[in-house]
C-alpha cells in the first residue's frame, strides 16, 4: 500500500509501529475467513481494506468512501 506523506506524522508513526488501526486489524485476524466477503464504509485511507483483502483476496472487498476530501 503506497503511503503519503501528507497523511500526516502521527498517521505515519501509527502505521509505521503497528498500532494503526490496531483494534480493528485485531478483530479481522481473529474472525475473518478466506471464503467471506467484505464491506468497508468510510475506508479513509484504505488500511483496513488492504487487510482484509490480503485474507480474501482483492475480489471479495467492496471498499467506499463518501467524504471527497479523501479522494486525491
Amino acid at each position: 500500500m503506497p503511503v503519503y506523506l501528507n497523511y500526516g506524522y502521527s498517521v505515519l508513526r501509527f502505521i509505521d509501529n503497528g498500532e494503526y488501526e490496531q483494534h480493528e486489524i485485531a478483530l479481522i485476524k481473529n474472525n475473518l475467513l478466506p471464503n467471506d466477503r467484505v464491506l468497508e464504509l468510510g475506508t479513509g485511507i484504505g488500511f483496513v481494506s488492504a487487510y482484509c483483502a490480503k485474507i480474501v483476496g482483492s475480489e471479495k472487498v467492496y471498499s467506499f468512501e463518501g467524504n471527497p476530501a479523501m479522494e486525491p
